[in-house]
């Protein structure tokens, strides 16, 4: 009995100590821009650079898996690392960290993995009543960019839900930056996206595929660190 006791205690204090310990912050910032106009989802603001009149209504996306890394090549691994940003409204994460690491280099997934999307139903930002899971066969939406072409005001022009998990249909993708301090800005240029593809033939993306896989591709390269916003 007085070993058992002894072993909870001292479980307890590791806990605690583990908890002091994470007495750090660590932001990360995401917004959306049209070249070097920071924009907000608006089907009234048409991007400056597109002749279609492009407009977003929409943007959601999973940061998963974040690791950060100190100059020492030191790291740390945010637990349960799951977070919906959508853009407009949850802008940020906060990650807690140890209060003496000092990262310089950012890593996340843009995504979920495969092992979530095989777990079932889960709570938080993964609850699929936050409008991000199909099915369990199809598993997470790890991207949501929706908006409209030419003033259509009625409904969604363009519906791009970016997801898949298994085999050639792995969908998920990384984002890697070095930056000095405890906070990072990421900015995502939408203009520079639908330069890329044409997206008066390429409409509706409502399930995992080759076109989500490109399309994910494609986005991961618009999203650049800056130092400041």
């Amino acid at each position: 009995m007085r070993y058992t006791f002894l072993f909870f205690l001292l479980l307890f204090c590791s806990e605690k100590a583990f908890e002091q310990s994470l007495s750090g912050s660590y932001r990360i910032h995401f917004a959306v821009y049209d070249g070097s106009q920071k924009i907000i989802p608006d089907p009234e603001h048409y991007l400056q650079n597109d002749t279609s009149k492009i407009a977003l209504k929409q943007m959601k996306f999973y940061v998963s898996d974040i690791q950060l890394r100190d100059i020492n090549g030191k790291e740390y691994h945010e637990p349960q690392s799951y977070h919906l940003i959508e853009l407009g409204h949850q802008d940020n994460i906060t990650v807690s960290i140890p209060s003496d690491f000092n990262p310089s280099l950012c890593t996340f997934h843009l995504g979920i993995d495969s092992l979530i999307n095989v777990s079932g139903i889960m709570t938080g930002d993964l609850d699929p009543m936050n409008g991000m899971y199909w099915t369990w066969q199809s598993g997470y939406i790890n991207i949501k960019l929706e908006g409209v072409i030419n003033g259509n005001k009625e409904q969604a022009d363009f519906e791009y839900h970016l997801g898949g998990y298994a085999g050639s249909h792995l969908a998920m993708q990384t984002f890697s930056a070095t930056n000095k301090g405890h906070e990072l800005f990421v900015h995502i240029d939408l203009s520079d996206f639908f330069k890329h593809f044409d997206y008066q033939q390429v409409k509706h993306i409502m399930t995992p595929g080759k076109n989500a896989v490109m399309l994910s591709g494609l986005l991961i390269h618009c999203f650049k660190s800056s130092g400041n916003d």
